[in-house]
């Protein structure tokens, strides 16, 4: 439970920080995705009361983004 309000409170930091900010329309790239996540599961995993779901869940969307990152990179060859 206080792991949930403290992620809770850091994504609304986040929230608010990007309603200021011009440059969080700009469209992030599966491969910035993929290396948040990497990132973020380190960070996660680091943590000593972080607790398996949280790493599962991160590797899940960490999963997600490269495997869309790689489904984009054979969109562009096939464009050629």
């Amino acid at each position: 439970m206080i792991t949930f309000r403290k992620e809770q409170a850091f994504f609304e930091t986040l929230s608010s920080e990007d309603d200021a900010d011009d440059a969080s329309t700009a469209v992030v790239t599966h491969s910035d995705a993929a290396a948040a996540f990497d990132t973020a599961l380190r960070y996660v995993e680091q943590q000593q009361n972080s607790t398996p779901a949280d790493a599962m869940f991160i590797r899940r969307w960490r999963s997600i983004a490269t495997s869309n990152r790689f489904c984009s990179l054979k969109q562009i060859t096939f464009k050629l």
